[in-house]
């Protein structure tokens, strides 16, 4: 399987979970927020997950190739998606994605992560606590000094196969999982934050990989990234330092968005501004996570939910409630719903 190919299935499915995820507080947001313009929130977060339950096959997936390896992923950020919607999870929909996950997963980054935010969404009793250790000592063994990647990269064989996206997805796994009792020592927290502020630029936005252009989306998931260690490495003694430094990043990053805030496409800063389609959504969700992360309603100077949700149910309404199709994600509308 190609690294694009995983790539164009993961980023597809990101866009309802972006809607999806913000669930709750974007709820809330709206009721604050009637002067924000004609945005109607929990009714688009309602086509959508209608959609995604209406559009899901027999077995639990959203996918129709479903002898790729990355299915498990794909199918666990929808069952994600619904749970965080408010679909209970003893719903049809949620168990029949949760009995593919469970016996289709890979060891691959982005599914081992998915799956572990996925699993610390369910109920406590409901928890495969013993199948969440074990995903999470699997992101803690393959941590190498420059982050996580594809298949290649574990264990460092070919550390050309590391990058922030996949990076970012083993933080949030962890982060899950440690959420449910898995014990991630320091030193892995220690080591993704150096890996993270070593692909920032000087002028504050990060890099897919080292010499690679810097992003809008490599930007905010540096970011979240370095957000979730700070939390995680905070009072732990000899670490001031490092602490410091994770607070200069993060001013320096909210500083470029200051300079360079464009939410209606993803966009490459090089010799030339590039949108790069593609990853819009992914873009979006990674704002998300900041703006959560955080605690703010206002991100370098902008209401980021305003206008994120202004921009998303807008595109809905024009293209139904599957959200977009594109040619690239035309197979897969349901898993683009989903991001």
């Amino acid at each position: 399987m190609s690294a694009s190919l995983f790539r164009g299935l993961f980023f597809a499915a990101i866009f309802a979970l972006l809607f999806c995820a913000l669930a709750a507080p974007l709820v809330a947001q709206e009721k604050k927020k009637k002067d924000a313009g004609p945005v109607n929130v929990p009714a688009s977060i309602e086509k959508g997950v209608a959609w995604l339950i209406e559009y899901q096959s027999p077995d639990g997936t959203w996918n129709s190739r479903k002898h790729r390896p990355e299915v498990a992923g794909s199918t666990a950020l929808g069952a994600y998606t619904l749970l965080k919607c408010g679909v209970p999870s003893r719903h049809p929909a949620v168990q029949k994605a949760l009995a593919f996950v469970r016996s289709h997963l890979k060891d691959r980054t982005y599914e081992v992560g998915l799956a572990l935010m996925l699993y610390a969404s369910l109920p406590e009793a409901d928890r495969p606590q013993a199948e969440i250790n074990r995903l999470g000592k699997f992101l803690v063994a393959h941590l190498t000094e420059k982050g996580w990647g594809y298949p290649g990269a574990h264990n460092g064989q070919n550390l050309k196969q590391t990058d922030l996206s996949n990076s970012q997805y083993a933080a949030l796994g962890l982060q899950a999982a440690q959420k449910c009792g898995c014990e991630v020592p320091v030193l892995a927290w220690r080591t993704l934050a150096q890996y993270v502020l070593a692909l920032q630029g000087r002028y504050g936005s990060f890099r897919y990989r080292p010499g690679s252009t810097p992003s809008s989306s490599m930007c905010v998931a540096g970011t979240a990234t370095l957000i979730i260690c700070r939390e995680k490495l905070k009072r732990i003694k000899g670490l001031r330092g490092l602490r410091n430094q994770i607070r200069g990043a993060l001013s320096r990053a909210e500083g470029w968005f200051r300079k360079n805030w464009y939410l209606e496409q993803n966009r490459k800063y090089g010799k030339k501004v590039e949108d790069e389609k593609r990853w819009t959504y992914y873009y979006l969700y990674g704002l998300e996570r900041v703006g959560s992360f955080h605690e703010v309603d206002i991100y370098a100077g902008k209401d980021w939910y305003g206008e994120g949700s202004r921009i998303i149910v807008s595109r809905q309404s024009r293209a139904g409630p599957g959200l977009l199709t594109t040619a690239r994600f035309g197979r897969t509308p349901a898993l683009l719903c989903s991001f």
